[in-house]
């Protein structure tokens, strides 16, 4: 482990200097005191504990401004993920909460394969706040490039993914705004390079303008100014663009070994990247000029003159692949061939014994293993080429231990090219291929270290692995294994199992008509509500067409394993909503008369073979009506089935399928009977029943009907034949 004097940061990467200040960085043990508010990693007081009662605390991975990152276990599914606890200046911080949880939610939604994947955000018991992220195996493009710059063809892979990884990002509305070399990790599958782009806990919206950042709490002060944006860090607005210079940053790292701008010092670098005061482009041999106007382009001072986004790069950078992959590839032939005359001149020079990872080697060797292990393949260690000199290769063994004990050694016979300084380890030499085959037994158990050793010497090189060649277990089935549709209600019963760890868990629905839906699944097993999360990405209430279900499972290792859950005939995840409950005429209320209620409802979508269930607050059903397939429908029930005069009631539509669409509406209820009353008896008239007998000299009486209503004329009927109409004054 190492620490930083400056920012207090401790972190096990092998880098010469700081990720998050760019001060060099010091051995713990070199230093009296190297505690942070008293708390040392090896025995930090958490570890042990569970976070949010589902993430056990199993190591630190290191510690920066921003809080301390831990190896953690999820202790239903066992699955390791990496979690960070934000500092105590951030997380008790309202305003910063504020702004955090929601961008931390939207970076949930990213899940590229390029992305270290944000898995879960939440709270500690204590008030803290915490982030829950995929633990990502590799190493860093800085620990990648500790050795000297990448040959251009490997440093094209890597820039196409990165630059894939931002067009996931950007569509999320994000921007990452640090993109530097300690925030992506790379590592082999398959003998092919694989870059993550990792840490979206400081990853902020685009529509958050500078005031705002000002007020939630600046990150700029947590970014490499040596590959952040000139507009970032004198605290302007930043768009997409922003992660396009540090992306041109990256790519002048991977050819030249060295930031663009002179980092020794954090302010100084930060005034000259602010002012566009670059190094001098120190010409890279190999490199395509094409390539190389790319990143210019990528680098200017002025967001508007760079490329106008992360898909066009990548565009462009796929078209320098393709074109000149034949060239790339003869340059780094002619780049290694270079390095082995200077590599052998050194060798006369001193005859001190090395033996150095060559730059994509999924075997990385360091001066003492590191703390996690690396997973890997048989596939992988198939074949591993290293630097060496000052010793024979007959002269080399291998030491095999774990926890301190040594299990077993190995003397090897590597084949030597590459013009006297590269060996080769592959499983056509018999003693390699018994290696190989050992490491897979051991690794059952546990992780195993790596010492490539030479009698009477140091170790020249180790490392901490774990050899894996077995995919995931996979388990599942619907909860109904009857059902042909695919609705709303559907269930998936799975587990999952593997005996290094699960990196990478998911359910896909395919569409035949097009539609590809993923949904991550956390843990070991369970049931998970597969139609409902379908219904939140689906916006169709007609009947879709059918297609497919499957899992699949990535280990530590790389290995993958798929399984096919079902397929279905149809898809419906919806049912049509009441939209609307109006009058017959679209009255605002609902019109009573003679005992009955009129009602007109609208649905959001016709569809035939409906239910409709009208229910009060209580749950307490009063209506149940088949509907006949139109966007309308006209009921008249009885006043009494909705008693309540301006009540709240839940109308819940069920379709053929099976699925529920609920909504709550007020209905208020107007009487619009005309109610005559006339009250009381006058001199000369008298009421016999619902008749008015008046006296042939006239009478004088109140007359009342309900309030919907007023008396404008009377008119009185005489009650014996041939009589003329007697006219009624109305006052």
């Amino acid at each position: 482990m190492n620490i930083c004097l400056s920012c207090e940061g401790v972190t096990a990467a092998a880098t010469p200097r700081c990720g998050h200040c760019g001060a060099f960085l010091l051995p713990l043990e070199s230093v009296h005191y190297p505690t942070r508010r008293g708390e040392a990693d090896a025995g930090n007081p958490l570890l042990g504990s569970i976070v949010d009662g589902k993430y056990r605390l199993d190591g630190v991975l290191g510690r920066g401004g921003l809080g301390t990152v831990f190896q953690a276990e999820h202790t239903g599914s066992l699955m390791k993920v990496a979690v960070k606890l934000l500092h105590p200046r951030f997380s008790e911080r309202a305003e910063y909460r504020k702004a955090l949880l929601p961008e931390a939610r939207r970076a949930a939604t990213v899940t590229n394969e390029r992305c270290a994947r944000l898995l879960d955000v939440g709270d500690t018991a204590d008030g803290g706040t915490y982030l829950a992220m995929e633990l990502v195996d590799g190493d860093t493009l800085d620990t990648l490039v500790a050795n000297g710059p990448l040959a251009p063809a490997h440093a094209v892979d890597i820039l196409v993914q990165i630059a894939e990884a931002l067009v996931a990002i950007h569509a999320a509305g994000l921007v990452h705004c640090d993109l530097a070399p300690r925030n992506v990790m790379v590592s082999t599958r398959g003998g092919a390079l694989v870059a993550k782009v990792l840490d979206f806990g400081i990853a902020r919206s685009i529509s958050i303008t500078s005031g705002d950042r000002r007020e939630h709490g600046e990150f700029a002060g947590f970014a490499n100014a040596a590959f952040s944006a000139p507009e970032q860090l004198a605290g302007r607005d930043v768009d997409p663009r922003a992660d396009l210079y540090s992306l041109g940053a990256l790519g002048w790292f991977l050819l030249t070994g060295k930031a663009p701008i002179d980092d020794r010092d954090a302010a100084r670098a930060a005034r000259a990247a602010i002012a566009g005061e670059l190094e001098s482009w120190p010409g890279v041999p190999g490199a395509p000029r094409r390539l190389q106007r790319l990143i210019a382009a990528c680098l200017r001072l002025d967001p508007e003159a760079r490329p106008p986004s992360a898909a066009a790069v990548r565009r462009e950078l796929l078209a320098i692949r393709g074109a000149r992959r034949p060239a790339l590839a003869r340059t780094a032939v002619t780049m290694l061939a270079l390095a082995v005359v200077f590599a052998v001149a050194a060798f006369v020079e001193t005859a001190t014994p090395f033996l150095r990872s060559v730059g994509g080697s999924p075997l990385l060797l360091r001066e003492r293993p590191q703390q996690q292990p690396r997973h890997l393949t048989s596939r992988e260690l198939a074949t591993l080429q290293l630097r060496f000199g000052g010793f024979r290769v007959d002269q080399l063994r291998l030491d095999v231990a774990r926890a301190g004990s040594l299990l077993w050694q190995k003397a090897l016979h590597p084949a030597v090219g590459g013009g006297g300084d590269m060996l080769t380890l592959s499983v056509a030499q018999p003693e390699w291929q018994q290696v190989v085959r050992s490491l897979v037994e051991a690794s059952r158990e546990d992780a195993v270290d790596l010492s490539f050793v030479v009698p009477g010497r140091a170790p020249l090189g180790s490392a901490r692995v774990r050899v894996d060649d077995d995919a995931p277990q996979l388990e599942a089935a619907f909860a109904d294994p009857t059902a042909t549709t695919l609705t709303a209600a559907a269930i998936l019963d799975w587990r999952a199992t593997d005996a290094v760890g699960i990196t990478r868990l998911a359910a896909f629905v395919t569409l035949e008509g097009g539609g590809d839906f993923e949904f991550d699944l956390i843990g070991s097993g369970g049931s998970f509500s597969l139609g409902r999360r379908l219904a939140e990405r689906v916006e169709t209430v007609s009947t879709l067409r059918g297609g497919e279900v499957r899992l699949e499972a990535t280990d530590f290792a790389g290995n993958v394993a798929q399984l096919e859950v079902a397929r279905f005939a149809a898809c419906d995840v919806h049912a049509p909503s009441v939209r609307a409950v109006t009058g017959p005429a679209g009255e605002p209320f609902l019109p009573s008369v003679g005992g009955k209620l009129r009602l007109r409802i609208e649905l959001s979508s016709p569809e035939r073979g409906c239910e409709l269930a009208i229910r009060d607050l209580d749950d307490r059903e009063r209506l149940r009506r088949p509907l006949d397939g139109g966007a309308f429908q006209d009921f008249e029930i009885a006043t009494t089935d909705l008693p309540s005069a301006s009540g709240q009631y839940v109308f819940a539509v069920t379709d053929a399928a099976g699925n529920v669409a609920v909504a709550k509406h007020a209905c208020p209820i107007r009487d619009r009977a005309i109610r005559l009353q006339f009250v009381g008896d006058a001199p000369s008239c008298v009421t016999v029943g619902d008749e008015l007998v008046i006296g042939s000299g006239g009478a004088e009486l109140a007359l009342r009907c309900s309030e919907a209503y007023d008396v404008t004329r009377l008119g009185v009927l005489p009650g014996r034949a041939g009589a003329a109409p007697t006219a009624a004054e109305v006052r």
